[in-house]
């Protein structure tokens, strides 16, 4: 008596043909958990990129503001010359550029300063551009 005459080989033995779809069943499924998880991937890194120059368009505008700060401390307060646009060659702002307005005004006898400066960091459709405004007495 052979082992393959038993009746639960034969049973097996019957069922022909489940295999291949089964086998492309699990193909399928994980080909769309592949999928997902690769659009997941995709957003992430679009998101991290977008974050990462508005970062960097903010500290473009602020650093922009400190150096006409330091300016205007150097030549003792008297008339504003802004410095711009000022392009940044060190390591963190390669690549991007400030604006900065200066504007003299005046409300109820006070005289002040009003900076602003439009930090822009990347090119096209992947540029990020940040404005701060910063205002002092005089």
């Amino acid at each position: 008596m052979f082992l393959n005459d038993t009746p639960l080989i034969k049973a097996f033995n019957d069922e022909k043909g489940v295999g291949l779809p089964t086998a492309i069943f699990v193909i399928l499924i994980m080909s769309v958990v592949a999928i997902v998880v690769a659009r997941f991937s995709l957003s992430s890194s679009e998101s991290f990129s977008r974050s990462y120059l508005s970062a960097q368009a903010f500290y473009a505008a602020e650093a922009a503001i400190h150096i006409n700060l330091a300016e205007l401390e150097r030549t003792g307060g008297g008339e504003i010359n802004c410095i711009s646009p000022v392009n940044f060659v060190s390591t963190g702002l390669v690549g991007c550029e400030s604006t900065v307005t200066c504007q003299d005004q005046s409300a109820m006898s006070l005289n002040f300063t009003e900076l602003t400066s439009v930090g822009q960091c990347g090119v096209g459709v992947d540029a990020s551009f940040r404005t701060l405004r910063v205002q002092f007495r005089r």
